[in-house]
């Protein structure tokens, strides 16, 4: 038998044991696997199918009945596939869109959100992993007693400093990398989604954990009244802001200087307080060095 006998028999067989024609939504390929939108794959004969000549092997996942026949095979085979059954061509989008019509919303909420973080993974990975390591460089009495390896070698300093700056990153700015994601993914503008994520993290807004501290404090004109057609609302968030500048910043440095060693002060650098364990032994002496400082500078 030739090839191409080989692949026209192969399809007339997958034709018939996913239910035939009628029983097909949508059809595509990709490198090496025919994808499937079947009306019912309880029709399907799965034992059939990986008897077939060429099939190597089948799944179904996320509405889609997968057929691996292999690379440089699997496209002769869907061009058969298709003119058989007389079921028009498709792409994997459009395939993956017909698929997504066939899940509870269930697991369109779960595939909604995964969509929208799994293309996030790799920065989020790379950043915990730099975390990691500048916890190697900071940690107190990892290497040495009661010293870290920044303390023992200073000259290692600056590249902690640099490595925690890169590593501290991706959660900080999060809510843009996650507004760019979620508009691409609902089809809208990414570049309107990351601004929506940059107003979250303005500076203009009050950091919602110095916020607290600032209450506490008596600083009550540190919570205004924004109103919209309306409606009120304060200017906090609850990622990484800073305190406001002019006259508010100079009232939130006298009301942190009364509580020092909270994460007010921290606000008033503008560091990232949410990552305490970044600064470890000398590094962390020498950080509320330079607070200490600087706060008795704004607040003369």
């Amino acid at each position: 038998m030739t090839k191409e006998e080989r692949y026209q028999a192969t399809a007339e067989q997958l034709l018939q044991l996913v239910g035939g024609p009628e029983n097909i939504i949508s059809a595509a390929h990709c490198a090496t696997r025919l994808r499937l939108v079947l009306k019912d794959e309880s029709k399907a004969d799965v034992d059939g199918i990986l008897k077939v000549d060429l099939v190597k092997g089948q799944f179904a996942n996320a509405g889609q009945f997968q057929i691996i026949i292999g690379s440089g095979t699997v496209d002769e085979v869907y061009k058969r596939f298709i003119q058989l059954g007389g079921i028009a061509e498709s792409t994997k989008s459009e395939v993956k869109k017909a698929a997504d019509k066939k899940m509870n919303p269930v697991q369109q909420l779960v595939k909604m959100l995964s969509d929208v973080f799994v293309p996030l993974i790799p920065a989020l990975v790379a950043s915990g992993l730099m975390m990691g390591l500048n916890n190697v460089l900071t940690a107190s009495g990892l290497f040495f007693p009661g010293q870290s390896l920044v303390e023992a070698y200073p000259g290692l300093a600056d590249l902690a400093s640099m490595i925690n700056t890169c590593a501290s990153a991706a959660y900080s700015f999060l809510p843009i990398l996650i507004g760019f994601s979620a508009a691409k993914m609902f089809g809208g503008n990414p570049y309107l989604g990351a601004v929506i994520g940059m107003i979250m993290v303005s500076g203009d807004l009050l950091n919602a954990y110095s916020y607290g501290d600032a209450v506490n404090a008596g600083v009550e004109h540190l919570r205004p009244d924004h109103r919209q057609g309306g409606l009120p609302g304060h200017g906090a968030a609850g990622a990484g802001f800073r305190l406001p500048a002019g006259p508010d910043r100079k009232m939130a440095a006298q009301a942190c200087a009364r509580s020092a060693g909270q994460p007010g002060d921290a606000a008033l650098l503008g560091a990232d307080h949410r990552f305490p364990h970044l600064y470890g032994g000398g590094r962390r002496d020498a950080h509320r060095r330079r607070l200490d400082h600087q706060r008795s500078a704004v607040v003369a």
